[in-house]
Order: C-alpha cells, then sequence, then structure tokens
C-alpha cells in the first residue's frame, strides 16, 4: 500500500483526473453529432417517435442545426470564460445539454427538435473551445500534450457509443443514453479545481495557489510551488500586457500572427472540407441504400 500511494504521489494523478474528467465533455460533445446518423431512419419511418415523419428538408435541418449553434456557442464562449473561468464554462453546458436531450426524447415537433438540436451545438461550440484552455492550464507543460490528447480520445468514444449501441436500442433509450453522459460530467467534474491561471488573473492568489498545489500533489515541496507559481505569475502578466496592447489590426500586422492564423485556418478548412460533418449524420442512411452482405446498422 505504501509503494501504491508513493506512486500517486508522484504521479501527478490529480492531473490526469482533471483532464480525464474534462475530456468527459468531449464525449458530450461528439455524440451531438453521431446521434443523428441512428436516428434518422426513425425519424423517416412510418413509426416515427414524433409522430409524423420527416421530409427530406426537415431531416436536413435536424442534421444541421447543431453545426449553426455550434457556430454561435463559439463566438459567445468567451463571455463566460472570461467571467466565471475555463471549469465553470464548461461545467453550465452539462444541465442545458442535458435538458436539450431529454427534449429530444419527448419532442413531438419537427421545428422543437430543430431548435434542441441548435441549443445542443451552443453547448457544443463552448465546449469545444474552452477544454483545450482547461486542459492546458491545468497540466504542467511536460505532461501537457500528453493530457490533451484524451480529448480526441474520448471524442471517438462518443462516436463509439451512439454508432455501436444506436442502431440496436429505441431512440428514446439513445437519447436517454446521450442525456446521462453530461449529467455524469457534471456531477465529477464539479469537485475538480479550477485553473490556477484564472484564479490569479482574477486576483485570487491564495486560491491559485492552492488549485496549484492540489495539482502537483502532496510530494511537490512548498518550494517548489512558489516557483511555479511566480511562472505562471509571470505568464499571467505577459498575458495581461499583450492583451491591453492587441487588437485584431495589431495582430494582422504583424507575419508571424499572419502565418499562425493561415496554418491554423487552412488545418481547420481541410478538416471541415473533408465532409465529415456532413456523412456522419447521415452515415447508416447512405449505407442502406447500398447494397451488401451485411444490415446498414452492422456495416456502422
Amino acid at each position: 500500500m505504501r509503494g501504491l500511494r508513493e506512486i500517486l504521489q508522484n504521479c501527478r494523478y490529480m492531473q490526469y483526473l482533471a483532464a480525464m474528467s474534462a475530456a468527459m465533455a468531449a464525449i458530450c460533445s461528439f455524440m451531438i453529432g453521431s446521434w443523428g446518423s441512428p436516428s434518422i431512419p426513425k425519424l423517416t419511418s412510418a413509426d416515427s417517435p414524433l409522430g409524423v415523419a420527416l421530409n427530406s428538408e426537415e431531416v436536413s435541418w435536424v442534421a444541421s442545426s447543431h453545426l449553426l449553434g455550434y457556430t454561435v456557442g463559439s463566438l459567445v464562449s468567451p463571455i463566460p470564460l472570461k467571467m466565471i473561468g475555463p471549469k465553470w464554462s464548461l461545467l453550465i453546458t452539462s444541465l442545458p445539454l442535458a435538458g436539450c436531450w431529454f427534449g429530444i426524447a419527448f419532442s413531438k415537433s419537427p421545428i422543437g427538435l430543430i431548435l434542441l438540436r441548435f441549443l445542443s451545438g451552443v453547448c457544443d461550440g463552448v465546449i469545444l473551445t474552452v477544454l483545450p484552455l482547461y486542459i492546458g492550464e491545468v497540466a504542467d507543460k511536460d505532461i501537457r500534450g500528453k493530457l490533451i490528447s484524451f480529448s480526441p480520445i474520448f471524442a471517438g468514444l462518443g462516436n463509439f457509443i451512439v454508432l455501436a449501441v444506436g442502431p440496436f436500442v429505441e431512440y428514446k433509450t439513445l437519447t436517454f443514453i446521450c442525456a446521462a453522459v453530461p449529467i455524469i460530467f457534471g456531477s465529477v467534474f464539479v469537485f475538480l479545481p479550477e485553473s490556477p491561471y484564472f484564479l490569479l488573473k482574477t486576483g485570487r492568489t491564495e486560491e491559485s495557489k492552492c488549485s496549484l498545489r492540489t495539482l502537483s500533489g502532496s510530494s511537490v515541496d512548498e518550494p517548489t510551488i512558489d516557483e511555479r507559481m511566480n511562472e505562471i505569475e509571470a505568464t499571467v502578466r505577459v498575458h495581461c500586457e499583450a492583451s491591453q496592447r492587441c487588437n485584431v489590426l495589431y495582430i494582422f500586422s504583424k507575419r508571424h500572427f499572419r502565418f499562425a492564423l493561415f496554418i491554423s485556418l487552412h488545418l481547420r478548412l481541410i478538416n471541415v472540407f473533408g465532409g465529415m460533418s456532413v456523412i456522419k449524420p447521415y452515415l447508416q442512411t447512405k449505407l442502406e441504400q447500398q447494397e451488401a452482405v451485411f444490415l446498414p446498422k452492422f456495416r456502422v
């Protein structure tokens, strides 16, 4: 037992726990996009859970409205991020997202379903904007890349759950499964520490130090904590100074900023124009139109 305790003290397990708990939000996020694949065939069937089969126009809105919400969520996410920090910005998405899923389960109106999908997309936009920031700020620099990799791993798990389970369960059952994930995420993540960077930015030095001590583990002595606090203070100071003098025009006036933006935008465009956002909600529907040995729900 003593050996296990020493391993836990030295491995910075709280940082791993914080990153894994936060990455559960990625499961919630990617379930939103995958939900359409097993659900659209049911919504367009004669025994649609809405009481009426959706036509092609309504289906396209149901499949894509969360992407419009994602855009809105990405744009508004800096507001809660600045006011309440990354931890609570992620947490406030859990209950609305669960509420959207319950609303989708009991909705009897195509317009209501589209609206709920849009609202879930807003939560999705906040999650995917804030999540990398939170993990990056709670992780030490030598394991930061490793911890951030939890997000795509958990995102794949979200896709897998919906695509593997969805075709074999009822419409409401799948939606309840999707609703359970943000509830579990919120119930676990609420106990994790806030980013020490955000706490220091807002003048809560002692809380920031306490958060850093929790994340660092009991094996880290006080001088090391003080040294890391000084590093965080220096980073926050530089960030605040840069924020005061930088604006959009300043960013575009500097070659290295333009180059970084160019690379980021092109990588994102390649990802988007790859077609996954369009293919994913129609995956089972398209497979039903193909002739193969396996049934579409097995092929997905």
